[in-house]
C-alpha cells in the first residue's frame, strides 16, 4: 500500500478512468494534511473545464467534477495541480444513477 503522502509537492498529477455521462456521475476529492489551507487546480484533459478547490488545514473537499468534463464517449482524466508544499492526495468517484453502484479512482503521480 502507497502511504497517502507520495503526492507531497506539485508534479503532474491525474485521475482516470471516471465517467460523465447521462448514466453516470463523477466527484473528485482533494485531502489536504498540511497545517495550512491550500489550492488545487483540477483540469479536465478532454474539455479544458477546470475548477480551483481550496481546502482548509487537515480537510478533505468533495464535489462534483464539472458539467462538461468528458470526452465524446463519457470518459473523464483529469489532471490536478498546486502549488502545496506539504502532503496531500487525491481521488475521484464515478457512482451509476441507475444501480447505485460506483467506484473510486486514487490520484497517481505522473513518473516524468
Amino acid at each position: 500500500m502507497k502511504s497517502p503522502f507520495d503526492l507531497t509537492g506539485n508534479g503532474p498529477t491525474y485521475i482516470i478512468g471516471l465517467r460523465q455521462d447521462i448514466k453516470f456521475r463523477s466527484n473528485v476529492g482533494i485531502v489536504n494534511f498540511s497545517a495550512q489551507g491550500q489550492s488545487w487546480t483540477v483540469f479536465s484533459q478532454a474539455t479544458g473545464k477546470s475548477i480551483v478547490l481550496g481546502v482548509p488545514p487537515y480537510s478533505v473537499i468533495q464535489t462534483n467534477v464539472p458539467d462538461g468534463s468528458a470526452d465524446n464517449f463519457g470518459f473523464v482524466q483529469l489532471s490536478i495541480t498546486t502549488t502545496a508544499p506539504l502532503g496531500w492526495t487525491a481521488y475521484g468517484t464515478t457512482n451509476d444513477n441507475t444501480t447505485g453502484d460506483g467506484w473510486v479512482s486514487r490520484a497517481k503521480r505522473s513518473l516524468q
